[in-house]
């Protein structure tokens, strides 16, 4: 006789599926695709929101088994911290799995949106969407979507930490382990050789726009610098403007940069990257002009307008043959190297 399960009421609530019954269906069309995309971000604002409630499964264990206590209670209490630091990563990487998920969903929906809808779709479309590198671009995708997966933006802005501040630079190490904070910001902590932390917090702005706080300490725990920048994007037009303003540890403008990418309907496009000063003044500016027909114009100017260097570059060639290249002794000693049998 099979043995009666003690939990069988607790089991029930926990594997019941009536729940699904009402949620609203998603209409596999490209409208139901944005909506869609929109209840992934809405779900992921509720999951952050309701983040730093789970606090207390940390703080609890702490007061409860805090100075001398039996060993087996600091047993408990190492193993109650282990597992709320993996819920909480796990909450963090489902985050960003419902954020990813949605952005997948509306860049289909932008792929397909002057077209028949599904009609045309394909499996590299949804495949680029959710960022295989070896996916083709969908040829209907607006140009200002980039392609910029969430994993760019993330080492893009570790490898800004690591090209942040003056003096010798150290090289920091991601330990993957990111944390949710009550505010609902993610922080990721990177260490160094000499026991050097830093830590990168990444939150989301009301309104739009990130916030990145990068705060450095040496192996006492002392800071040692402390600096933050808001980055926004803003798509006018044809255009896609980014702005990045960076700020010292009192809040007070250091300088920031800004990008803007314009597309021709002719297939051209204008990238345009300006350095900024503290009061928002241009002191540099690069712009790279791609024509239609290959042709390609780089201009580099000071704050002043005053070209410092121009590039020209003409439609694309086949090259070369390798027949024809001049005799040379390093081409003679690599042949002599092929021909030759080393019995190696």
């Amino acid at each position: 006789m099979a043995e009666e399960n003690p939990y069988q009421r607790e089991t029930d609530l926990n594997t019941r599926t009536d729940w699904l019954a009402d949620q609203k269906p998603v209409d596999v069309d490209i409208d139901g695709m944005v909506d869609y995309g929109k209840n992934m971000v809405t779900i992921q604002e509720n999951l952050q929101n309701h983040g730093g409630q789970l606090s207390l499964l940390a703080e609890l264990p702490n007061s409860a088994w805090e100075g001398a206590v039996l060993p087996e209670a600091g047993y408990i209490k190492g193993q109650m911290a282990g597992n709320y630091g993996e819920l909480q990563r796990y909450i963090t990487y489902l985050g960003t799995a419902l954020t990813n998920t949605g952005m997948a969903a509306q860049t289909i929906a932008d792929a397909y949106s002057s077209t028949d809808g599904w009609s045309a779709a394909s499996l590299d479309a949804v495949r680029f969407a959710f960022g295989d590198a070896n996916a083709a671009r969908p040829p209907g995708l607006p140009p200002f979507v980039t392609g910029k997966t969430y994993w760019d933006q993330y080492f893009e802005s570790l490898s800004a930490a690591d090209q942040g501040g003056g003096g010798e630079q150290q090289k920091f190490t991601d330990t993957g382990q990111p944390t949710v904070n009550p505010d609902g910001s993610v922080t990721h902590t990177s260490l160094a050789e000499d026991g050097s932390v830093r830590t990168l917090t990444t939150q989301t702005l009301p309104g739009g726009g990130t916030l990145t706080t990068i705060v450095t300490k040496d192996p006492s725990g002392k800071v040692t610098s402390t600096s933050s920048s808001r980055t926004t994007t803003v798509v006018r037009d044809d255009s896609t403007i980014t702005t990045t303003t960076n700020y010292d540890a009192n809040g007070k403008t250091t300088g920031g940069s800004r990008q803007t990418t314009t597309y021709g309907e002719d297939g051209s496009n204008s990238r345009t990257d300006e350095q900024l000063d503290a009061e928002g003044e241009t002191t540099s500016r690069s712009v790279d002009q791609q024509n239609a027909d290959g042709t390609r114009h780089v201009t580099e100017s000071d704050g002043e307008g005053n070209v410092t260097q121009e590039l020209h570059v003409g439609q694309n060639t086949d090259g070369v043959d390798p027949s024809e290249v001049c005799d040379s002794p390093t081409r003679n000693a690599l042949d002599e190297i092929k021909r030759h049998d080393y019995g190696i």
